[in-house]
């Protein structure tokens, strides 16, 4: 009887805790999701009212490494390191356009990292300077690794994604 009552006393224990875990892993996933869907919505916030601070004609100065020399190409790099150092947790600011005559690619305007796309900085903070923190300048190619990129000419747009690659673990977030 005692034993009866001990597998009874422990089933019913084990099948609280099983619910318990179950219940904690669903808040807990639950709670990660709305995080991310805040930080999503925070980028966007960011990307659309840095968009804006843009002047087009800037932007149409710079398409080759030659334009690295115009002053259109500092005022345009000044910008997008005021934008990443008022906002927390931006690590990068680029400026991209789609690639004239090249469907699916897309070709750096100007990287918040790159005044001197020549100089040997540790671009992603991994503690080794390699080619893995290449800079980019005026007309670089970009085949964006996600099927989203072009969302962003429509209008502000983050990834629903995490992304990984040398630069770290991120979300990427664009507007036009």
């Amino acid at each position: 009887l005692v034993i009866l009552r001990s597998r009874k006393v422990l089933t019913i224990l084990g099948l609280c805790a099983l619910i318990s875990m179950g219940i904690t892993y669903g808040m807990w996933r639950y709670t990660y999701n709305l995080n991310l869907e805040r930080e999503r919505e925070r980028a966007m916030s960011i990307v659309a009212t840095g968009a804006a601070q843009f002047d087009a004609k800037d932007l149409d100065q710079l398409y080759t490494i030659d334009d690295i020399k115009k002053p259109e190409y500092a005022k345009v790099i000044k910008k997008l390191n005021e934008i990443r150092s008022q906002n927390e947790r931006v690590a990068y600011a680029w400026v991209f356009r789609p690639a004239s005559g090249k469907l699916g690619y897309w070709e750096y305007v100007a990287d918040a990292d790159s005044l001197d796309p020549f100089a040997k900085i540790d671009a992603n903070y991994d503690g080794v300077i390699d080619e893995k923190d290449e800079l980019q300048y005026p007309g670089v190619l970009y085949a964006p690794f996600d099927p989203y990129f072009d969302e962003a000419l429509r209008g502000p747009f983050s990834t629903p994604d995490i992304n990984s690659d040398q630069y770290g673990t991120y979300f990427t977030t664009s507007a036009p």
